[in-house]
């Protein structure tokens, strides 16, 4: 595998893995607690904005980005593309734009993953839609939105 596809499937990884993490802890911190009964009622899209509040506070989508774009020109070595062209790749990614979200009903799993980052095991399920992924680390569930310009890199996974 080249140094490009193994850096964008290790990317893809840690946001998953990281996403699910963060997601496993709000659950249990929150277990109990007056704003999780306060949450059970309000419905799930107010715990996804609150979850999504928490990565993005994280700042590992960030992360993620920077150590792609760290790597540019040995990317770029490595597959013979630009510098130009992997920046490009990078772009298409869009990791500002992944988010918690809920799945629909009647969503048609295609595949599972396993995969880890940094000690943490996750399995990510795919979908015909390929619009979502949902990970399962920690004993929690967490469905992400994939933007399309990203959803090609998906399959990436599968090479680790």
């Amino acid at each position: 595998m080249n140094t490009f596809t193994r850096a964008i499937s290790l990317t893809v990884a840690a946001a998953v893995v990281v996403l699910g993490v963060l997601s496993g802890l709000c659950n249990t911190l929150l277990a109990g607690s007056p704003i999780t009964q306060m949450l059970s009622g309000a419905g799930q899209s107010l715990e996804n904005t609150i979850l999504n509040g928490a990565i993005d506070a994280s700042g590992i989508k960030g992360a993620a980005e920077d150590a792609l774009r760290g790597n540019v020109p040995e990317i770029a070595a490595a597959t013979g593309m630009t510098e130009q062209e992997v920046e490009a790749a990078i772009d298409r990614l869009d990791i500002s734009s992944w988010s918690v979200t809920d799945l629909p009903a009647g969503a048609s799993p295609t595949g599972t993953i396993d995969t880890s980052y940094q000690g943490a095991n996750a399995t990510v399920t795919t979908y015909a839609d390929p619009s979502y992924i949902t990970v399962d680390t920690l004993g929690q569930s967490v469905t992400l939105a994939v933007p399309e310009s990203a959803q090609g890199y998906i399959s990436y996974l599968g090479y680790l």
